[in-house]
């Protein structure tokens, strides 16, 4: 779908609502798109589709404009319950809309582009990242400041619940609590790139490094749980199984690994000639989905390590992510976005695992 634009922009589909997806665009106001699920994909024309579009209404009697027009890649985060979508701007600024497209609040606080946001495990706080230095907690119910912290060069965050989060910092890796100025605990360390708690079960923080390996930390344990080297460059992302004790991680050597979490057990080893840049779990944890610089989509199930999709673009793609039956994918791209209906996939491997585990 060419979204007639040249800036850049970010996706987020609802949680809830399996046909409604969220985009954050670097400058301007974000729009919802009504994805029409219930028709053949290869039935789907550009003229509906258009259609289908709503633009999100910024009041004019708002003091607050964004008026940068620098390119950037924008944030965009549902909440848990997928009634309220936050986006961040360029200047300062986050604007969170209802799920029915109606302006709900600002958050003003930033003195200048905010990098990064993200609601809280239940939605009821979410916080903020600027290149002001300031990481800024809000009550999302009622727009309210919660707590301001001072905290240079983060580059990767991630909740663990409603209460804790871990920034990476110039300093290595802060895991904050909500009402406490002073982290709960700092993993002094360097060259941190990516971070993720795993929600799922044990709460231990993964890390990936510039050399190369991914490491585990327990909340109340000085020494790493896990190190995986199964890399051979810097590890830029990794993302947990929504089902826990599985990791993938993606390093500069274009190489993709999925692997347990507490044996270091390799699943599946994937290499690519051009970088890989994104990854996400389907809901359900059974296949991972990836992207590439050069224009490729690549879908795995983990069990039968069969490739199950793959599709190339003449696009430069930024990320992935799966609608919340686990049965579509989206991926955002410099003026467009590509859209992969992978039910007949998905159905197909799933007889195939059946007729092997008979």
């Amino acid at each position: 779908m060419d979204l007639e634009t040249t800036e850049n922009f970010s996706i987020s589909w609802n949680p809830r609502a399996p046909y409604l997806m969220g985009i954050g665009f670097s400058h301007g106001n974000a729009r919802y798109w009504y994805l029409p699920l219930d028709i053949p994909i290869g039935k789907w024309e550009t003229a509906d589709l258009k259609t289908r579009w709503r633009h999100l209404v910024y009041p004019s009697n708002s003091n607050s404009i964004d008026t940068d027009k620098k390119a950037s890649i924008p944030t965009t985060d549902w909440n848990h319950d997928g009634n309220l979508l936050a986006t961040a701007s360029r200047a300062g600024v986050v604007k969170i809309w209802t799920s029915e497209g109606v302006f709900f609040r600002n958050l003003e606080g930033h003195a200048g582009h905010i990098v990064g946001l993200n609601f809280s495990p239940n939605g009821s706080k979410i916080f903020t990242i600027g290149v002001d230095r300031k990481v800024i907690v809000w009550e999302t119910s009622t727009g309210k400041q919660i707590q301001v912290y001072y905290i240079r060069k983060v580059i990767d965050y991630h909740w663990l619940n409603d209460e804790i989060f871990a920034v990476t910092a110039e300093v290595g890796i802060l895991i904050l609590k909500v009402g406490e100025q002073k982290p709960m605990r700092e993993i002094k360390t360097t060259d941190v790139n990516t971070i993720r708690f795993d929600r799922a079960e044990t709460a231990c923080l993964a890390a990936g490094y510039d050399n190369s390996k991914v490491i585990i930390w327990q909340m109340n344990k000085s020494e790493p749980v896990t190190v995986f080297n199964g890399h051979q460059r810097e590890v830029h992302t990794l993302r947990w199984s929504p089902k826990g004790q599985i990791i993938a991680s993606i390093d500069y050597d274009n190489h993709i690994i999925v692997w347990k979490a507490f044996t270091a057990e390799i699943l599946l080893n994937f290499g690519h000639s051009e970088t890989l840049n994104s990854i996400a779990f389907s809901p359900n944890g059974q296949c991972i989905a990836a992207t590439a610089y050069d224009g490729r989509i690549f879908v795995w199930n983990i069990e039968s390590k069969i490739q199950i999709f793959n599709a190339s673009y003449k696009v430069q793609f930024y990320e992935i992510g799966w609608n919340c039956t686990g049965e579509w994918i989206a991926v955002s791209a410099p003026s467009a976005i590509a859209i992969a209906d992978l039910r007949t996939a998905i159905k197909g491997q799933e007889q195939i695992i059946s007729k092997a585990t008979k």
